[in-house]
């Protein structure tokens, strides 16, 4: 059995989870246009290679970022799980995402949560906790993605009402009360 089929249908876990920095990055990266003969006259001392840093743009530059701020609030909430983290990182996420060109991104569906905000998600005290057996649960199709107890809410092929339940863990040293609704069409 390929992988794909263990699953249900992918729309019940949104993709992507978060949006971060990701064009024009300076970064270092490996020139892979050069040649054999130029290779060996840069051993030779003959030929100086190109710089080594570029301005790139991709995913590839973003993930650095939302890595970088995982571990940031993993050394300061050591004892919280991955998934709570991931959830702090999507909760505190900025709504106001741009192009490459500067406008507004019209499409809510490209960026998940929203744009990285790392300092924000320091301070976030109410998480979307879960657990490593649920997440083997759905990869096993014994869990549908839908009650996987993530920050996004996303239900597939609703055709009248459908329910979604999440639970929230007050991570902070202050107990409180909150009362939340949601509306959708």
């Amino acid at each position: 059995t390929s992988g794909s089929a263990l699953f249900g249908p992918r729309e019940d876990v949104l993709k992507p989870d978060i949006t971060a920095p990701g064009t024009d990055i300076i970064a270092a990266f490996a020139n892979t246009s050069i040649d054999a003969a130029q290779r060996a006259q840069i051993i030779a001392g003959t030929l100086i290679p190109g710089p080594g840093a570029d301005m790139i743009s991709g995913t590839s530059m973003s993930s650095p970022h939302v890595a970088g701020s995982a571990a940031l609030l993993r050394q300061a909430h050591p004892d919280w799980s991955p998934f709570a983290i991931k959830s702090a990182l999507m909760t505190s996420a900025l709504q106001n995402v741009k192009l490459a060109n500067g406008t507004a991104d019209p499409n809510r569906w490209v960026y998940g949560a929203g744009h990285l905000n790392p300092t924000a998600a320091l301070a976030t005290k109410l998480v979307y906790d879960t657990s490593v057996d649920d997440y083997i649960d759905y990869y096993f199709g014994a869990l549908p993605g839908r009650q996987l107890n993530l920050a996004s809410l996303t239900h597939a092929n609703v055709i009248g009402a459908g329910t979604l339940t999440r639970t929230v863990t007050n991570k902070g040293t202050v107990a409180g009360t909150y009362n939340v609704s949601a509306t959708l069409p």
